[in-house]
């Protein structure tokens, strides 16, 4: 199986699938679930509970994992545009089980001092417990925030949206958008999901016309006149785990990242360059600035070569997307 992406991407809700097929043992040869008895797959669930590190290894030895994927494969990604009607834009988006939707809401706001030829966008990642048991109610966690200022980083260096076409009255008056991002299921990897959630969901996002009353010096919405948001650039996130301080695995399930020692996420745009990385350690190790400078070389690989993004505009259709492999 060659690595990377799957996409499917519908402007409706439709049955899931997960796009992983049953694939070889590798201990056996044949597909693992002809391959082992009911006597073999106790013993394996038993291993993979009481010693889910050493069960890990052992498929890493053959270069796969447990659900069947090559170490540089990624899983299989869905795209649910307009999920929510009474959003100004939204979109959901499944990788593999992580499920994370993203919905947009645009009011008026006065520019800032700072800036007042431009309007803002304020993103915001929850990652609440319904999503997963290692989530705790109450104020946003450590990892919630950090995935806040993520997607505000993305935002900023990536310049996907020029912010002054969010002014309409310089100094007076702008657009902010308000883009909440929630988990609804956490099975790892959410920086990347988040990232093709709020671009998806800009792409899918109609303002209403605005125009000031010169005689009131008030502006006037209508409701029946939307145009959408000049996209530029269009991002793409694509995160590895490192584990045993040594072997890189792309796009990790919930239970990798927690055998995992680091994670990087890199974001490149639709040409390979590097936009932003982050690294985040789990065990307070921290790779080595060559080890990073080599994760970061090959993620672009990963990256679209032609991105499905700019068919958003036109749903429903199925968009199937050439990648580097």
């Amino acid at each position: 199986m060659a690595a990377g992406f799957n996409w499917s991407v519908s402007s409706s809700a439709a049955p899931h699938h997960s796009g992983l097929q049953e694939s070889d043992d590798p201990r056996g040869g044949a597909p693992a679930a002809a391959a082992l008895t009911a006597d073999e797959r106790f013993i394996d669930s038993l291993l993979m509970t009481a010693e889910p590190l050493e069960y890990h290894r052992s498929f890493l030895k053959e270069n796969c994992r447990p659900d069947g994927r090559e170490l540089s494969e990624f899983r299989t990604t869905t795209l649910n545009i307009g999920s929510i009607s009474t959003a100004d834009g939204s979109a959901l988006v499944k990788v593999g089980n992580t499920t994370v939707i993203c919905g947009i809401k645009a009011e008026l706001a006065n520019p800032t001092v700072e800036a007042p030829g431009k309007g803002y966008i304020v993103p915001n990642v929850d990652l609440p417990p319904l999503c997963s048991s290692r989530f705790r109610p109450g104020p946003p966690g450590e990892q919630a925030q950090a995935a806040s200022q993520f997607i505000a980083d993305v935002i900023e260096s990536s310049e996907l949206i020029q912010t002054e076409d969010l002014c309409i009255d310089r100094g007076k008056l702008c657009w902010v958008l308000y883009c909440d991002l929630m988990c609804l299921d956490y099975d790892g990897n959410v920086l990347d999901a988040c990232v093709i959630a709020l671009l998806a969901a800009l792409k899918n996002t109609q303002l209403p016309e605005v125009t000031i009353n010169t005689e009131t010096c008030s502006p006037q919405v209508d409701l029946e006149k939307r145009r959408g948001l000049h996209i530029q650039k269009h991002p793409v996130s694509a995160s590895l785990c490192v584990f045993d301080d040594s072997i890189l695995i792309t796009d990790p399930t919930a239970e990798e990242e927690s055998l995992t020692s680091s994670q990087l996420t890199v974001v490149t745009d639709e040409e390979g360059r590097t936009l932003r990385y982050a690294q985040t350690s789990f065990t307070g190790y921290q790779l080595p600035i060559e080890f990073t400078i080599k994760s970061c070389s090959m993620l672009p690989l990963t990256s679209l070569r032609s991105t499905p993004f700019a068919a958003y505009c036109d749903p429903p259709q199925l968009v199937c997307s050439e990648y580097l492999r």
